[in-house]
């Protein structure tokens, strides 16, 4: 750190810095909470001006440092380089200018004691603040706008001499860039283990806790001390390794052939040199914080035995629920993939990130990316086995480049602020290093409910907040990677175990039956591809087109809610030996807007299913869990056609999230524009080569929420709540049918073309 005999330039000079992190100071605070500068903030410097400078004072230098640090692994790490795309990106003025002004960002509150404060009640309630200096990056004729113009942070160190003797939490430290605090990191898991209670223990919100999941079944661990792959004792607390296999060049695993030999004492250490450095790395730490006992997947599972894979793939919410800690391996992307075969920070150096300086008195220094934003660029945040293992883990500890993160129920701990000892309740600014937007509670208040993206044992509330959880599931784990195309459902069964009893549901091929009319309603983002591979431990059931894990692409949920889709058709579930089962569907939410049939066409197909298909009926209870994994989906529905005429809709700013697909207008038998379906570009070609072919499309729900991306002539088919109906285009076969994609059409455009009733089975 710089001497306190520090060269500042004049309007440096001019700046009371101590009292920046004493208050908040020329802040503005919108509704949603973020911050910026307010209109009487001082400007700074332009970012041009602030280059020039930061060479000479060592405030400006810290400035720009912040500015660096706060794009965290992006491509550009030197100054030169983050002017020049700041002058050229869009939305911002050339040369923008730099504010300056102090904001909140963290308050704790802890009853008072007679020995810390004797003239206070013992009732009172002590309120820590720390603030922050906050950098904004602002053109010239920019509006406010805080969550744009935030783009920096300055803390102040727990060491700097104005902080002796008070209390340091939420203060700032340095970072040791040569080997990770695994003292620190031991430190967290013991308060989060003995302070955190049932939040961490149960990870559910206070009492209503839905899912406790059982102790895995013949779980083999790692003895760090014995060096042996022993069965778990009874009771006994062990640490997972969640990593990408990818990232070392040696891949020993266990076998049919070897499990005998690496179950007698000392084995592993007879192959020490074959094992991977992540491996190596996970079973020296869990032995240097004085644990017994680690699982990884490559060594407590044989890899060649299918019956062995299957049975611990099937209990993965079990192996996850149940550890005591998750070690999560998440280097950042590199060229060379092999550079971290380690944890990083473990026995690999890693990357400085901090700019500090020592300024009258205060030392001060940057601050370092969340969790999510650093792991975001790694490997780790790629491969769908560990989304699931990231969302199983009550407490996970991050081994990143930069520093390392513990990350459980209701907190954060990291290695550049001083967390220890602050309370769940305590607010931290959302996108800081403490913010836990991963876990259950971002700032935990008695009675308040989850809003992190951690996955709660806790019952939801409604159907619209268990599909809404569902749909984020969904549209992070299809972004993911898989080496083995089959296992699509097999690295979310984890999840899925826990959703079967928070959401209440069984899950039809990675579909949650409670809300299958919603769940139907997915999309793809990309280009897409069949999977024609079987499912990883599935009878000889190929992944059905109608579901999203029958597609090797990223898919989303385009705005449906239950409160928005009243159902129209009946479902049934049919075995491998033809026996049919009827989908029951509960009554759902309480609809958005009340629907009146007497102002709606009876859309619902006529009659009813063959009795030869009936007569198949069983009850639904009777449907064994293989059934389930299994069965293919048919229903009593009607069919319509109707044309494309090569005429799509234009996207305006929303074709940034549709790069590759078009929204077709759909047409009927009179070219009126009827509806509208997402679909991939490459139709165009195949319309413009036979562009009135008549394109068959199947009944699925009626809708009261349909986006602005879609087309109909108002004269002739007027907008009115429940108007719309989702349709999927099919390609038949017979009474058998595939999923080509799904759309809307007006009721009346449906009536009009006809639909005849039928009985289709989807594959």
């Amino acid at each position: 750190m710089q001497e306190s005999r520090t060269i500042l330039c004049s309007r440096c000079e001019e700046i009371e810095l101590a009292s920046y992190f004493q208050k908040e100071m020329h802040v503005l605070r919108v509704p949603s909470g973020s911050v910026g500068p307010a209109r009487d903030a001082a400007m700074l410097y332009s970012l041009t001006d602030l280059r020039r400078t930061s060479d000479t004072c060592v405030l400006c230098g810290l400035v720009m440092g912040a500015l660096l640090r706060w794009w965290g692994l992006a491509n550009w790490l030197t100054a030169d380089k983050y002017v020049e795309w700041a002058n050229d990106a869009p939305g911002l003025d050339s040369n923008p200018q730099i504010f300056l002004y102090s904001y909140l960002y963290a308050e704790d509150q802890s009853l008072g004691s007679k020995a810390s404060r004797p003239n206070i009640d013992l009732n009172e309630t002590l309120i820590r603040q720390c603030f922050r200096l906050g950098i904004a990056l602002r053109g010239q004729s920019d509006q406010n706008r805080p969550y744009l113009d935030h783009a920096g942070d300055i803390q102040l160190l727990s060491t700097s001499s104005p902080l002796r003797g008070s209390k340091l939490t939420f203060h700032g430290r340095i970072v040791d860039p040569i080997r990770a605090n695994i003292q620190l990191a031991r430190k967290w898991l013991d308060e989060c283990e003995h302070g955190h209670g049932d939040l961490c223990e149960k990870a559910a919100h206070f009492d209503d806790v839905a899912y406790t999941s059982k102790a895995p079944r013949n779980l083999r661990v790692i003895d760090v001390n014995s060096m042996s792959l022993v069965l778990l004792p009874p009771e006994a607390k062990y640490i997972v390794l969640s990593y990408c296999w990818a990232q070392s060049t040696r891949s020993f695993t266990t076998t049919k052939l070897n499990i005998a030999d690496l179950q007698m004492r000392s084995s592993l250490s007879g192959v020490w040199d074959l094992l991977p450095g992540t491996i190596q790395d996970a079973i020296d730490f869990v032995r240097e914080i004085g644990r017994e006992f680690l699982w990884v997947d490559a060594l407590c599972i044989i890899q060649d035995d299918d019956m062995d894979k299957e049975e611990q793939i099937l209990q993965m919410d079990r192996v996850y629920d149940n550890a005591l800690l998750a070690i999560i391996s998440a280097p950042a992307a590199e060229e060379d993939s092999t550079r971290y075969d380690g944890l990083p920070g473990y026995r690999l150096s890693r990357r400085s990130f901090q700019n500090t300086a020592r300024i009258h008195g205060l030392e001060l220094c940057t601050t370092i990316l969340n969790v999510e934003q650093v792991t975001m660029t790694s490997p780790w945040n790629t491969r769908a086995w560990t989304f699931q293992e990231g969302l199983l883990s009550r407490r996970r500890l991050f081994f990143t480049e930069l520093q390392l993160y513990f990350q459980c129920t209701c907190g954060v701990f990291c290695e550049d602020v001083v967390g220890e000892g602050k309370s769940p309740s305590a607010f931290v600014y959302p996108g800081t290093s403490l913010w836990n937007i991963g876990g259950l509670y971002n700032n935990l208040t008695h009675g308040q409910k989850s809003n992190g993206q951690g996955l709660s044992r806790s019952k939801f509330g409604n159907p619209s907040a268990a599909f809404e959880y569902y749909r984020n599931v969904v549209e992070r784990y299809t972004s993911r990677e898989m080496s083995n195309q089959g296992d699509a459902l097999a690295a979310l069964e984890g999840v899925m175990s826990i959703l079967r009893t928070t959401m209440n549901t069984e899950f039809i091929h990675g579909l949650p039956e409670v809300c299958l009319d919603e769940a139907l309603l997915w999309h793809q983002r990309g280009p897409h591809r069949r999977r024609m591979i079987l499912p990883t431990g599935n009878l000889g059931v190929g992944f059905p087109s109608w579901s999203w894990a029958g597609w090797n692409v990223l898919s989303n949920y385009r705005a449906q809610f239950t409160r928005y889709i009243r159902r129209e058709v009946d479902w049934y579930l049919v075995n491998r030996d033809g026996t049919g089962f009827k989908v029951s569907l509960p009554h759902g939410s309480e609809p958005s807007k009340p629907f009146e049939p007497s102002k709606h066409e009876d859309i619902r197909p006529q009659g009813s299913p063959p009795a030869a298909f009936l007569n198949t009926l069983r009850p639904r209870e009777e449907m064994t869990t293989q059934d389930l994994r299994s069965c293919s989906l048919a229903c009593w529905t009607s069919t319509a056609t109707f044309q494309f005429l090569g005429d799509t809709l234009d996207l305006g700013e929303r074709s940034i999230d549709w790069p590759d697909h078009e929204a077709f207008i759909i047409s009927d038998q009179e070219s009126q524009s009827v509806g509208t379906i997402f679909l991939e570009k490459t139709w165009t070609d195949m319309i413009e080569q036979n562009q009135h072919r008549g394109l068959e499309f199947m009944l699925l729900s009626r809708s009261n929420m349909v986006d602005d991306i879609v087309s109909v002539d108002e004269g002739v088919f007027p907008m009115d709540e429940w108007c719309f109906v989702n349709v999927m285009l099919i390609q038949r076969y017979a009474d058998e049918a595939a999923r080509l994609g799904v759309g809307v059409v007006h009721e009346l455009a449906w009536i009009s073309a006809a639909p005849e009733a039928a009985l289709l089975r989807l594959w």
